[in-house]
């Protein structure tokens, strides 16, 4: 799920991008270990969790990274 640009300045859609693409490499290569784990909505939930940061303020890179990983951390 990629950001709609529509809605985010140039800076902070890279930002959020950048972020999801991290924590979703992190997801992926972890849960790639156990094939009977279903990532379909992950990336969905990370995306939501990034965008929530980003409206209360977060522009931290590590920090939103952090926060999508624990937004899924308890499913794979």
């Amino acid at each position: 799920m990629p950001f709609s640009g529509g809605s985010y300045d140039t800076e902070t859609h890279t930002l959020m991008t950048r972020a999801l693409d991290a924590a979703w490499s992190e997801v992926a290569r972890a849960a790639s270990n156990d094939p009977a784990v279903d990532c379909t909505g992950f990336r969905i939930i990370m995306a939501l969790s990034i965008m929530t940061a980003i409206k209360d303020g977060e522009r931290d890179p590590k920090q939103l990274r952090l926060l999508a990983l624990g937004a899924v951390e308890d499913l794979y």
